[in-house]
């Protein structure tokens, strides 16, 4: 499924050939999360920020599912837009957002084509059992 509150962004997903990628137009910021109950297995986030949405959007990642986000961060103001502060990750940001997942990987810095500062993240929710204490203690 794609989401995105702009139809036009979608237009061209819908208009694939033998695409199965559902999309929704949906504004995430305005009221309530739409897409309460709703699991998935992946989670792909490209270019945003909404920090009041991280527990949602957290929630809504089944367990051993996984979470690609790569966005604007601090330094960007030097070479475009987003130059907000409340559009721009602080430093380490995404690490801790996603402090419980498994960080596979994590990049932090410049690129160069186009000019922007960015981080990237690829981590993957923890099973189930391994966030939940054991039920035995270890024997020596």
């Amino acid at each position: 499924m794609a989401v995105d509150r702009n139809e036009a962004a979608l237009a061209d997903i819908e208009k694939a050939k033998n695409s199965n990628i559902k999309t929704r137009c949906l504004d995430l910021e305005a009221g309530s999360w739409p897409l309460s109950g709703e699991r998935f297995d992946a989670l792909v986030i490209t270019n945003y920020l909404w920090r009041p949405l991280w527990g949602d959007l957290i929630e809504c990642i089944e367990p051993g599912g996984w979470v690609l986000y790569e966005t604007f961060s601090a330094g960007n103001e030097q070479h475009g837009s987003p130059k907000r502060p409340e559009f721009l990750l602080k430093t380490g940001e995404l690490l801790s957002v996603f402090k419980d997942f498994r960080i596979v990987c994590y990049e932090e810095g410049q690129l160069d084509c186009p000019k922007r500062v960015v981080q990237r993240i690829v981590a993957q929710k923890c099973e189930i059992s391994a966030l939940e204490p054991s039920a035995s203690p270890l024997k020596s």
